[in-house]
């Protein structure tokens, strides 16, 4: 029979505290990627909102310009009346 070393073997040999501190280091990776994944999607919807207050701001522009006109429209008429009761 043939001793075979060149291929991988998992024994006792290998220490707790080397399992620990990789288990302690595949913890806190994962804490970080959470972390990083949670700061992500509050990006994400901080840009969202900002987006959605653009739209909002250039919608009320629109309104306010045909208010204007509306306004401007109205006086004119209210300066019609009066000249026609003045007269």
């Amino acid at each position: 029979m043939m001793n075979n070393d060149k291929h991988w073997k998992l024994d006792r040999r290998i220490p707790v505290a080397v399992v620990i501190a990789l288990f302690m280091q595949m913890m806190g990776a994962i804490v970080w990627a959470t972390s990083i994944d949670a700061r992500v999607n509050q990006i994400e919807q901080n840009t969202m909102g900002g987006a959605f207050a653009s739209e909002k701001f250039a919608r009320i522009e629109e309104r306010l310009e045909h208010l204007k006109e509306d306004i401007v429209i109205i006086r004119r008429q209210l300066e019609n009346l009066s000249n026609v009761f003045s007269n």
